[in-house]
């Protein structure tokens, strides 16, 4: 959602973003099919997009690491090195329009509103 919004910017040869997890269950996979039809009625493509676990290398080639709750960045802070640290944050941090929501609830788990919040 994050790549297709710059899209309309003139920003996309100076931001890279990039997806992934903490942990090694889906790699490789495309998103659930309830997410990628979800998001397919809201005009986003997912098709290419395939799950990769977090690397130590992205703590340095990214200038921000942002979980998606308090749980993923926990695990993030444990497995940073420390000089890295100051580049994590909850996504929701840098949300204006849903500033009272400091998570973004899993949409497995039965999150609906994730979408929405875009």
């Amino acid at each position: 959602v994050f790549k297709q919004k710059l899209l309309t910017t003139e920003l996309t040869d100076q931001v890279t973003v990039d997806s992934c997890g903490t942990g090694a269950w889906h790699i490789g996979h495309s998103p659930d099919q309830r997410t990628i039809e979800a998001a397919a009625k809201r005009g986003y493509d997912l098709s290419e997009l395939r799950a990769r676990k977090l690397v130590a290398e992205d703590f340095k080639r990214f200038d921000y690491i942002l979980a998606m709750d308090h749980d993923n960045l926990a695990i993030l802070e444990d497995r940073c090195p420390s000089q890295y640290h100051h580049k994590l944050a909850l996504l929701m941090q840098y949300s204006q329009n849903h500033a009272a929501d400091d998570e973004v609830s899993d949409p497995y788990y039965g999150g609906k509103k994730v979408l929405k919040m875009y």
